[in-house]
């Protein structure tokens, strides 16, 4: 923290924090250097699947911007929206896809440069339609049975993972229709 605080920079004080990690890890002989560069490896082994989603949204995203597709849907779209009543839509779709894609901040990434500017054609407020999107994208993506927390958890309590869900997703989907209720409803006062 100090590290971070003294730089400006938050990665400074990651780096610093995973070095002063492998000092005290070796001075009290917790693991060995070869165990810490075997847990090292598969750690960022296991983060290549999340980098592949980000890159990919990343380029779909540069791909959407390129193509002008929040122009052409607010051309298309825009006649036919309320302001009003799109964060509340925008959860919905977006809590969909996440579901279907089970990709939390790639589907934040892909829906953003797409569904505020059209939210802000027809009027809807900046801020609940970033609201929206996050909140749609954490609902769909961990609201799936085969997504990676579901998945770990599932092994961790020793149940499978359709167990799993079927014990969360009626608390899930009560928060995601009490969310859409409240969107409709900020929609209509903001």
């Amino acid at each position: 923290i100090g590290v971070a605080i003294w730089t400006g920079d938050a990665l400074y004080g990651l780096i610093a924090g995973n070095f002063l990690q492998v000092v005290v890890y070796l001075a009290t002989r917790k693991m060995s250097f070869k165990e810490i560069c075997e847990y090292t490896v598969d750690g960022m082994a296991s983060m290549m699947p999340l980098v592949i989603v980000t890159a990919v949204a990343l380029i779909a995203r540069d791909g959407f911007t390129q193509l002008e597709i929040a122009e052409y849907l607010i051309d298309v779209l825009a006649p036919h929206l309320s302001g009003t009543f799109f964060p509340a839509i925008t959860f919905v779709f977006v809590a969909a896809l996440a579901f279907v894609t089970v990709s939390c901040w790639g589907m934040v990434a892909v829906a953003t440069p797409i569904l505020i500017p059209l939210g802000c054609a027809v009027g809807a407020d900046p801020i609940l339609m970033v609201a929206a999107i996050l909140s749609g994208s954490g609902f769909g993506s961990h609201a799936c049975p085969y997504e990676d927390a579901s998945v770990i958890s599932s092994q961790i309590t020793g149940i499978t993972p359709i167990e799993h869900f079927s014990t969360q997703f009626p608390y899930a989907l009560l928060s995601a229709i009490l969310s859409t209720i409240l969107f409709g409803v900020c929609g209509m006062v903001m």
